[in-house]
């Protein structure tokens, strides 16, 4: 983390509550809070409590089909490039310890962290979500009202699939807080500077 300097916070899905976390607990340097598709507290339907028994690595290690995580994460309009790389960790193995930090996202109630931030937050939704739908922001907002949402037309992994899209709609959300520099160090690209994302995007990198 650059700590010797003022950044913007950018977490997504599962690093939604750790990033609120981390927030909490050190302040001091971050200006603004960006989440996308993610959520403060289980986002778990109560009726559907019950397939968290499924989040084990035995069944995450089981081979979905490429075309049901691309849909489900991407979006059927993703790339082929887009999406091998996307899914490839979960293909490679590296998925072991990942029902872990499923599990522990999902048991992290960042709701109190939430109330007491007191900058700035933006929050992206992904139109075509089908991961969390709306859940995370309603979520979000029955605990800060005051939370800037700007929609995508994307799938719950929107920083992969609408980069774009997302990049403007942070850089329009910081402009607006008065929080973007208007010239960028020499060297750098004009939104580098000031984001700064918490962890690789969601639980499934």
């Amino acid at each position: 983390m650059p700590w010797d300097q003022d950044f913007t916070l950018v977490a997504e899905s599962f690093s939604g509550p750790l990033a609120l976390q981390f927030a909490a607990a050190q302040p001091e340097n971050i200006k603004a809070i960006v989440l996308s598709t993610a959520f403060a507290s289980d986002p778990i339907h109560p009726l559907f409590k019950w397939t968290r028994c499924l989040l084990t690595d035995s069944c995450l290690e089981k081979r979905l089909p490429e075309s049901l995580l691309k849909k489900l994460l991407l979006g059927e309009d993703c790339p082929r490039a887009l999406a091998d790389a996307a899914i490839e960790p979960i293909r490679s193995g590296r998925q072991q310890g990942l029902a872990h930090r499923i599990q522990t996202a999902l048991d992290t109630d960042a709701r109190e962290w939430l109330r007491s931030w007191d900058k700035p937050i933006l929050y992206l939704v992904g139109t075509q979500d089908r991961i969390l739908g709306r859940r995370g922001l309603e979520d979000i907002l029955a605990v800060k009202p005051d939370v800037t949402c700007i929609e995508i037309d994307g799938p719950h992994l929107l920083l992969q699939s609408r980069p774009g899209e997302a990049l403007r709609a942070i850089e329009k959300f910081l402009q607006e807080q008065g929080l973007l520099n208007p010239q960028p160090p020499e060297g750098e690209f004009d939104l580098a500077a000031p984001i700064r994302t918490f962890c690789k995007p969601s639980a499934y990198s």
